[in-house]
């Protein structure tokens, strides 16, 4: 029987567990640390020296969206879980799967060789037993959120104040009465800086501006109220809306629309695509607790930071560096090791390595992690197992050339399932059914047919949020599919659709390979 190890126990690792086991394989899953979850695990915190989410975080992608094609948050958890809610659904979705007996805790994997077509991982157990096994195949899935990074500024080590990254923070609690510099615009930078400065003030300093969105989006532009959440906004009708620019432009705009009152965050047309998720981020600003700066830092004093262009940020006690993490990938031969460079077959599958892939390592932010890493997983496990082929090297290079690195998590998704062969055939359903699928993008559609499917629990899921979207849609009078500039064409392109589905054609939509 084909053995596959694992390296990771997050949400990566015990996804790729369970396809392995679909497949009919073994997996052995190592873990360095003595729980699972990754980076979720508020009160068991990983490390300092590790990637963590913190006790007061709540997801950014609704639990309707980011979830498992297979295994439903409970009925009570809210529309944005916390990150003991996400810890406690990924430790529920390792007992259903029964994955805990192929879990190796406090077992660091510190060597990975080829041989002879086979894998042998070393490790490291309980800090000092050194160990080696064979397997036929590996998953790299240790995440993107490995090693906290901090940019070597000048004269950060004069700063007399408290240092820490994001990875090491907990609660805004411990910084009451402080004067708290945040360094970074990301997620975890506008996140933490809206979360601290409901305790204290804080200086938010950033390079670049990104879009601020809220988890909840309304239809109307001049109702901020919550509405719906904003994940359940696209669907696969509004993806193949082609925008232009100005147009995309235009319709961030109404739904940001605080935005640009702050020059700090004011965007333009021309500026670079990007979002941060916060609900109250710009309410903070108001009320002077918050206060933004952008520049870039040139050096530090003792108890101040200079700017690039002379300015100064003085007189304040603790400085938080949200700015990253990079991979630990110190165990794998040197030309494994990932690189800003480095291209994969469908940001899984090296070229020139059999056997191994690499789940949840894709770059950049793409919506819901959860269905995409269980993709991943699918499709890697059943090219291990022999069920399925990878194409020709010269074929994967050539689509690799010809995929857009900024594709979103729709397309990736698709082009995956096309892969899997568990795409849904519009066609052959009623058109109640069809209309649920044009409808929010949900997992469980790639559960309706195929290898290892389950239609009938796969069609409860999708009915499920497809009616909670549509009460709510309802409740509201509105449409939100898009801002109303473009909603002639996301009519006129379902008028299409449901024309073509009731003269028999094969449907067109990107949920569907014509080829």
């Amino acid at each position: 029987m084909i053995r596959i190890a694992i390296i990771g126990a997050g949400a990566s690792g015990l996804t790729s567990a369970t396809a392995a086991l679909a497949e009919g394989m073994i997996p052995c899953i190592f873990e360095m640390s003595n729980r699972i979850g990754g980076v979720w695990g508020p009160d068991l915190r990983a490390p300092s020296d590790q990637g963590s989410a913190w006790p007061g975080m709540k997801v950014n992608i609704s639990r309707h969206t980011g979830t498992f094609s297979n295994f439903n948050w409970p009925q009570n958890t809210p529309d944005f879980p916390t990150t003991q809610q996400v810890y406690d659904y990924l430790h529920d979705y390792a007992e259903y799967f029964e994955l805990f007996p192929y879990i190796r805790f406090g077992c660091r994997v510190i060597e990975v060789l080829e041989c002879d077509g086979k894998w042998l991982i070393r490790w490291q157990e309980d800090k000092t037993t050194l160990k080696e096994e064979l397997f036929d195949s590996i998953i790299i899935a240790t995440s993107k959120f490995t090693n906290p990074y901090t940019p070597n500024f000048n004269g950060l080590e004069q700063f007399k104040g408290k240092k820490l990254h994001s990875a090491q923070y907990k609660s805004a609690e411990e910084f009451i009465n402080k004067r708290v510099l945040i360094v970074g615009g990301s997620l975890s930078g506008t996140s933490i800086a809206e979360e601290v400065a409901k305790k204290t003030d804080v200086i938010h300093l950033f390079r670049k501006e990104r879009w601020v969105i809220k988890r909840y989006r309304s239809s109307d532009p001049q109702n901020h109220g919550p509405f719906l959440p904003r994940d359940l906004l696209k669907t696969y009708e509004s993806v193949q809306v082609s925008l232009s620019k100005e147009e995309q432009y235009q319709l961030m705009l109404q739904h940001c629309s605080e935005q640009n009152e702050f020059p700090e965050w004011y965007m333009s047309p021309s500026s670079p695509v990007g979002f941060v998720v916060a609900d109250e981020y710009f309410q903070e600003v108001r009320s002077g607790k918050l206060k933004l700066i952008r520049g870039e830092i040139d050096h530090f004093l003792n108890s101040s930071v200079v700017l690039e262009d002379g300015r100064s940020i003085n007189d304040f006690d603790v400085v938080i560096f949200c700015t990253g993490y990079e991979r630990d990938l110190s165990f794998l031969p040197e030309q494994l090791r990932l690189k800003p460079t480095t291209t994969l077959y469908e940001d899984t599958f090296p070229i020139d390595a059999k056997n191994l892939a690499y789940i949840g390592m894709y770059p950049g932010a793409r919506g819901a992690v959860f269905p995409l890493v269980e993709l991943q997983a699918r499709y890697a496990c059943g090219v291990f197992s022999g069920r399925l082929k990878l194409p020709s090297i010269e074929t994967m290079k050539e689509e690799i050339a010809n995929t857009p690195k900024d594709r979103d998590e729709i397309k990736f998704s698709t082009s995956l399932a096309q892969k899997l062969e568990v795409i849904p055939q519009l066609n052959s359903y009623h058109w109640s059914i069809r209309r649920m699928l044009l409808g929010a993008y949900t997992p469980a559609r790639f559960r309706l047919e195929g290898f290892h499917s389950d239609s009938k629990a796969a069609l409860k899921s999708i009915e499920e949020t497809e009616c909670y979207r549509r009460r709510l849609l309802r409740a509201h009078d509105k449409i939100p599919t898009l801002a109303s500039m473009c909603l002639f064409k996301v009519h006129q392109y379902k008028k299409q659709q449901e024309e073509s589905l009731e003269k028999g054609d094969t449907c067109s939509c990107i949920c569907h390979n014509p080829n």
